[in-house]
């Protein structure tokens, strides 16, 4: 892993720029602004743009807002987007939720054996679309000399590259293929649901869903760890003995704690609402924005979910842009 050459303010410095992550819908809205196709939203996206071309604040792109925006099929709003989205961003992306979860797996196993830990919060901003899938580009040809693989590699992260990957076209065979993974998701979740609505106890549904969770998804990572630095899972299973330890462990790692108390709060406290296809880009998405940028801005669902779980501070949420201002003004008074 490459640290980042973009930092976010976790020094409390006042001058540090901050980490702002938008919500689709707000991408969108302040291209429209930019592009005056919307009068309400011009202010805005002038406001955005000088926060990002005076370094006061980093605007990162997800995998999530890159899957969205190539499923446009129509390509002149595609490219306006896109070409919106590289302007605020610089090239700033964000480590996909997968990864991120693996490396708090780890830390949270060498923080239980009194190991010092990975500073997360120093890599999990990066540049290029390589770090937003959570990898590293490399140059394969052979024989090359290597300035010139170092030189071909850094180009691989640079922001023309995203350019040239948003705007491209995929098709519509392309599209289908990308969305296939999330309608099948919401018949499962939609199963997940019912069982576990089965449970009239609010506490007992809570712990069943949160072990499924964690011995689904943490476990076998866990186990495979240990033993990869010649540990026993023991040391650490042998303290998990009540589900107060169990919760404290996964608030240690804060992706996968968001992740699982976003999807419980989206299955059971807002059961009315059917599941939606792009429900698992908002959480995958929002379960790294949470715990490692300063601002996040959301739908109104999940700004509830966020502050009602105490995810993140009530005044670092918001459901619109427009109140992108007061709130990067209330942050700054407050030292980040």
């Amino acid at each position: 892993m490459d640290t980042s050459e973009i930092r976010m303010n976790h020094s409390k410095d006042p001058q540090a720029p901050l980490c702002i992550f938008l919500d689709q819908k707000d991408w969108i809205d302040l291209a429209r602004g930019y592009y005056r196709r919307s009068e309400g939203l011009e202010d805005f996206a002038r406001y955005a743009l000088k926060l990002s071309e005076s370094c006061e604040a980093v605007f990162p792109l997800s995998i999530t807002h890159f899957g969205e925006t190539i499923m446009n099929l129509n390509d002149d709003r595609r490219k306006r987007l896109s070409d919106f989205m590289i302007l605020l961003s610089r090239g700033a992306t964000i480590a996909p939720s997968n990864i991120v979860m693996d490396f708090e797996i780890v830390n949270a196993c060498l923080k239980h054996i009194g190991v010092e830990l990975f500073n997360i919060h120093d890599w999990v901003i990066g540049r290029g679309v390589s770090h937003m899938v959570g990898a590293k580009g490399s140059v394969l040809t052979p024989s090359l000399p290597e300035n010139i693989v170092k030189e071909l590699e850094a180009k691989i992260e640079n922001e023309e590259v995203l350019s040239i990957l948003l705007k491209a076209k995929y098709g519509q065979e392309v599209v289908t293929r990308l969305r296939e993974p999330a309608d099948k998701a919401v018949k499962i979740s939609e199963e997940i649901r019912r069982e576990e609505s089965t449970i009239e106890n609010g506490d007992l549904r809570h712990r069943v869903a949160m072990e499924k969770f964690f011995r689904n998804s943490l476990d076998p990572k866990i186990v495979k760890y240990l033993l990869s630095i010649g540990k026993t899972p023991e040391i650490l299973m042998k303290t998990l003995i009540s589900v107060d330890t169990v919760i404290e462990f996964l608030k240690s790692m804060p992706t996968a704690y968001s992740l699982f108390t976003l999807t419980f709060y989206r299955d059971h406290e807002v059961r009315s609402r059917p599941i939606q296809p792009n429900d698992i880009n908002d959480i995958m998405g929002l379960s790294v924005a949470i715990p490692y940028t300063d601002i996040v801005v959301t739908e109104g669902m999940w700004r509830d979910a966020i502050i009602r779980r105490r995810l993140k501070p009530k005044n670092k949420v918001l459901d619109s842009i427009q109140g992108l201002k007061k709130c990067v003004e209330n942050v700054r008074s407050k030292g980040g």
